[in-house]
């Protein structure tokens, strides 16, 4: 799971991913989902996000 995010100037936080549809064409389709999955949340956890659940239903 990656770690916080950077700050990119001013207050603003920048995660670099893959695009999920990379799974579609990789030969592990889970574990390749797994790392976009995994930074969404890394992206709710650092906004303070409310309600998770919709990341929660991804993975």
């Amino acid at each position: 799971m990656p770690g916080p995010l950077p700050d990119a100037g001013g207050g603003t936080r920048v995660l670099a991913t893959v695009h999920p549809s990379a799974a579609l064409r990789a030969p592990d389709r889970r574990e390749t989902y797994a790392g976009p999955a995994a930074d969404l949340r890394t992206v709710v956890d650092a906004l303070g996000a409310h309600d998770a659940r919709s990341v929660e239903q991804i993975g």
